[in-house]
């Protein structure tokens, strides 16, 4: 065999070791945006666009959940167990990624369960610790755009996939009442553990951390007398170099309200009169041109 020859090869065998690695990294990629958004609180039930990298098309991200919290016991000095919970779906579509020769969409369904334990001091600090798995189920549609298409990618885009997300945390928060105001601070970080179907890929670990700043405002009365109460924040995150690289993102603020609706209140059953149906609306923009909304429903029992 002639020189040329081998370095045709040699050339060759390059090429599609560097298209492997591209694949499986734009598929961290699309998982790392799914399971990040639906696992954040102020993310999840929203429409994000993420900027394309190296000419590629833009992302589109949309979700839908219903989260629910439950925390055991009254709002007084002491420990409070609690779990928490949350159902939903997702869509990520992609257009004319150069990098893996076409187009691809994600549809997927998800669940989360969780739990752990807070401890309220009687200065209005509260310690919380916790973990939950957030388990996605997908199914994709790959659309190549190329004539050549390896069978690695259709492994990865077009085959049913089930991801995870582990997530441990803690906080610390703050809050005081001022008149008919209940003002906060959280300040909050997590250490994610982030599971690909593909056997062969290794998980992608790293922390995120963020601060949160709002208050309550003085509850009204709606129809039938429930009462209304709404709460303003902002948030700010900043997250891993690793987990940036995957998310398109290192930091975020959002910012938004959130209104509690206490139905609870108008119910025969003492145990649920802290149940809340809550209604988000929030803007979120980041360091790498990656924005979006959220607009969602949820359900609360207690809260501090």
């Amino acid at each position: 065999m002639n020189n040329n020859r081998l370095a045709k090869l040699g050339i060759l065998a390059i090429s599609f070791h560097l298209q492997a690695g591209t694949l499986e990294e734009n598929y961290r990629e699309v998982f790392a945006r799914n399971l990040y958004t639906l696992n954040d609180s102020a993310l999840r039930s929203g429409t994000y666009s993420f900027d394309g990298k190296n000419g590629n098309g833009d992302s589109r991200l949309g979700s839908t959940s219903i989260p629910a919290t439950y925390f055991i016991g009254n709002l007084s000095q002491g420990f409070r167990p609690f779990v928490e919970g949350s159902v939903g779906r997702s869509d990520y579509r992609e257009d004319n990624n150069r990098d893996i020769g076409g187009d691809i969409d994600f549809s997927s369904l998800y669940f989360k369960v969780g739990g752990g334990l807070s401890y309220t001091f009687d200065n209005g600090l509260t310690l919380l610790g916790g973990a939950s798995i957030l388990t996605l189920e997908s199914d994709g549609d790959y659309t190549p755009r190329t004539s050549v298409v390896s069978s690695r990618a259709w492994e990865l885009f077009e085959c049913p996939q089930t991801s995870r997300l582990y997530d441990l945390y803690g906080s610390l928060a703050f809050h005081s009442h001022h008149g008919g105001y209940r003002p906060y601070l959280v300040a909050s970080t997590h250490y994610l553990t982030l599971d690909y179907d593909p056997s062969d890929l290794a998980n992608d670990h790293g922390w995120s951390s963020n601060v949160r700043i709002g208050f309550f405002a003085h509850p009204l009365n709606t129809l039938w007398h429930v009462p209304l109460e709404a709460e303003f924040y902002l948030k700010g995150d900043i997250v891993e170099h690793r987990l940036g690289e995957l998310l398109g993102f290192d930091t975020a603020l959002s910012g938004g309200t959130t209104l509690y609706w206490n139905v609870g209140s108008r119910l025969p059953w003492h145990g649920l009169r802290k149940l809340d149906i809550t209604f988000i609306l929030q803007g979120t923009v980041t360091d790498a041109g990656v924005h979006g909304h959220n607009i969602g429903l949820g359900l609360s029992l207690t809260k501090f």
